[in-house]
C-alpha cells in the first residue's frame, strides 16, 4: 500500500492555550489511498459551496450591504494536502459557511469531520478533549471573539431580574398585562444586541439603556388588546428602526429572522447584515 502524506498543524495562536510541552504544533499524518482520494473528491463540493458564497455577496453588493466575517478564533487544527488547506474547529467541526451546504451535501461534511477527528486519535494529540455541544451555551458560531462574551454574566443577571420583575424595566407606567410576557432568554438578548450593535457591541453593559431596549422591544410585541404576542413578532418590529442594514427594506424584514435563526442555532454561523461602509460612514 503506498502512503501518501498531509500536513496537520494546530491553531495554537488561535487556541485558548497553546500546545502542552512534547505536543506538536505540527506532525505529518499518513493517508491511505482511498483517504487522499475522499479528500480530493471533497474538494469539488467544497468548491460549490464557495462559489455559491461568492454569488451571495455579489448579491449584497448590489444592494449596499455587506455581511460581518466568520471569526477564525474557535479554530484548533489545519490541515493541508493537495494544495487545499481544510481547517476545524474545538468541536471537530469543518471551518465552513454551512449556509450554503446543501442538504445532499452535508452528509459529506459529517463524513468528513468523523474522518478528521479518527485522523487526530492516530497522532501526537490522541485522546483530545473535543468541545461537546453545551444546550446553555451563551457563545454563538463565528462570534467567538473574546469582545462578544465579556458581558454574559450581566446579561445572565438581567434577564434573571426582567423574568422575576419586569415592571421595574420601566422608568414610567409599565404596560398592564406582563403577565403575557414570555421568559426572555439571555441568549436571545445576546443574539438581538449582535444583530443590533455588532460594529460597536458593548465592552461593558450600560444597564439604564438594556432596560429601555428591553422595555421597547416587549412594547413592539404587544397587540392592541395589550397582549404579548411573542418575541419573534417583538423582533418584526423593533427591527424595522433598529439594526446595520441602513434604509434597506429586504434585510430589515429579515431582522427577526436572524436574530431567532442565532439564537435557536448557537453553533452555527449567522452573520449580521450592514449597510456597506463608504466615506467613513455607517
Amino acid at each position: 500500500m503506498i502512503l501518501l502524506s498531509a500536513i496537520l498543524a494546530v491553531s495554537a495562536l488561535l487556541a485558548p492555550t497553546r500546545p502542552k510541552p512534547g505536543e506538536p504544533l505540527a506532525w505529518e499524518a499518513e493517508l491511505a489511498p482511498d483517504e487522499a482520494e475522499s479528500l480530493m473528491e471533497g474538494g469539488d463540493w467544497v468548491d460549490e459551496v464557495a462559489n455559491r458564497k461568492r454569488l451571495w455577496d455579489n448579491f449584497l453588493a448590489t444592494v449596499n450591504c455587506e455581511e460581518s466575517p466568520q471569526s477564525a478564533v474557535g479554530l484548533r487544527f489545519t490541515l493541508e494536502f493537495d494544495g487545499r488547506i481544510w481547517a476545524f474547529d474545538g468541536y471537530g467541526r469543518y471551518w465552513i459557511d454551512s449556509r450554503f451546504v446543501r442538504e445532499d451535501e452535508q452528509e459529506a461534511v459529517e463524513t468528513l469531520e468523523n474522518w478528521f477527528r479518527a485522523l487526530v486519535e492516530r497522532g501526537p494529540y490522541s485522546g483530545y478533549a473535543w468541545a461537546e455541544e453545551d444546550a446553555d451555551t451563551m457563545e454563538f458560531g463565528g462570534f467567538e471573539d473574546g469582545r462578544f462574551n465579556a458581558i454574559d454574566f450581566q446579561l445572565l443577571r438581567i434577564c434573571e431580574e426582567f423574568n422575576a420583575i419586569p415592571a421595574l424595566f420601566w422608568e414610567g407606567e409599565a404596560p398592564a398585562n406582563l403577565k403575557s410576557v414570555h421568559e426572555l432568554h439571555p441568549r436571545l438578548l445576546k443574539a438581538l444586541l449582535i444583530e443590533e450593535h455588532y460594529g460597536d457591541y458593548p465592552a461593558t453593559l450600560d444597564e439604564a439603556a438594556i432596560a429601555r431596549a428591553i422595555g421597547e422591544l416587549v412594547e413592539c410585541g404587544l397587540n392592541e388588546g395589550g397582549n404579548f404576542e411573542g418575541w419573534f413578532n417583538a423582533l418584526r418590529d423593533y427591527g424595522a428602526t433598529h439594526g446595520w442594514a441602513g434604509d434597506n427594506e429586504y434585510f430589515h424584514a429579515q431582522f427577526a429572522e436572524r436574530v431567532m435563526r442565532r439564537f435557536n442555532n448557537p453553533g452555527l454561523f449567522v452573520p449580521v447584515v450592514a449597510r456597506k461602509v463608504t466615506d467613513g460612514q455607517t
